[in-house]
């Protein structure tokens, strides 16, 4: 049991080294973007992560209450890759939910006593990753896959034992600050089938946060530590890397939201951070202006702003790539900058 009244809800972690962050003074939950193993063999043909449970401690004291497992990089390394992590949470009490068997239902829910209120924690990934991964089916385990009658039934077997229910997405459009119609009426779904708090991770960037009847729905809340990556990529069955991919994070990728649940009275109060080299510390970018957009202005144009928004990001991408290293591009990258710039041109116009 905890103490506390609250818990805080962060973003995305990878972690490439220790980093120093601020005092967070309240139980808190984040999205491990990547198993803490150093085994050797990873998944075939997708972008891989794996980081340490040694930068883990070092930049987490004290360390999480739990961390949500449902995503996109928590297979990364395999069956042994997932169970060193589980065994590194375990040894240490951090508490985990959103992947595993589904004999043990990915391991939802993680139930907390936070303050003397039962509270749950669910879990889910994207469906389209396992598309992308054909070896997921075939492994031991798996995140939870996310489905709306899934997380309806989880929510409906719990609903009776749990005072409160906070439910984790990981989903979105990648790099946009706009989430699409499809997603806004899950969401909305997954409050009117018993949820009080939903939030959601993956976009790498920041997305609205609103209230919702008597809920609360963060769309996406970015990454709270998730370093530059010059990794190799797309290894073959037989462990050799096929590309290589470089990503230098932007003021985009590095302002994030923390969700500050007081769990007996269902308030939210949404935290600033922002990632600076080392260390992330409280405060507010520009991209912080996009947690406070009000969803119901814009849900028409929902998917066009959400392909727009991560569009605009690859050009602005490209663009500073290139003032950072200036040189003359590639054939093929000056084909795929004037495809991303015929895209864009009609909404310039506009």
């Amino acid at each position: 049991m905890t103490t506390s009244n609250s818990i805080l809800f962060l973003g995305d972690v990878y972690l490439d080294r220790p980093y120093r962050i601020p005092s967070l003074d309240t139980p808190f939950v984040f999205n491990l973007e990547a198993p803490l193993t150093e085994h050797d063999k990873p998944l075939p043909d997708k972008i891989v992560l794996k980081s340490s449970g040694d930068f883990l401690k070092k930049t987490f004291d004290p360390l999480p209450t739990a961390v949500c497992l449902a995503n996109n990089h928590i297979m990364d390394y395999g069956v042994k890759g997932f169970e060193d992590t589980i065994n590194f949470l375990e040894n240490n009490r951090i508490g985990y939910f959103g992947a595993g068997t589904p004999k043990n239902n990915h391991n939802n829910p993680l139930v907390l006593d936070i303050a003397g209120h039962r509270t749950a924690l669910l879990g889910y990934c994207y469906n389209a990753y396992f598309g992308q991964v054909d070896s997921g089916f075939k492994m031991k385990y798996t995140p939870a896959p996310l489905d709306a009658d899934r997380i309806k039934r989880d929510i409906a077997a719990i609903r009776g034992s749990c005072d409160r229910i906070i439910v984790n997405l990981h989903w979105g459009r990648l790099y946009s600050n706009y989430p699409r119609k499809a997603e806004v009426e899950l969401a909305r779904t997954v409050i009117d089938a018993g949820a009080n708090v939903l939030i959601g991770h993956h976009a790498h960037t920041l997305q609205p946060v609103e209230t919702y009847k008597n809920g609360l729905i963060a769309y996406n809340i970015g990454n709270f530590i998730f370093p530059d990556i010059d990794l190799p990529t797309h290894y073959t069955d037989r462990g050799h890397p096929t590309r290589r991919r470089i990503i230098k994070q932007r003021k985009w990728h590095n302002s994030s939201a923390g969700i500050l649940v007081d769990v007996p009275n269902t308030a939210c109060e949404i935290k600033y951070f922002l990632r600076c080299g080392d260390a992330v510390k409280y405060g507010r970018s520009f991209f912080h202006r996009y947690l406070h957009i009000n969803i119901d202005n814009v849900y028409e144009k929902a998917d066009m702003l959400s392909l727009r928004s991560s569009d605009y990001k690859k050009v602005f991408e490209r663009i500073l790539n290139y003032l950072d290293n200036p040189k003359i591009p590639s054939k093929e990258g000056s084909r795929q900058m004037a495809r991303q710039l015929q895209l864009l041109w009609p909404w310039g116009k506009k």
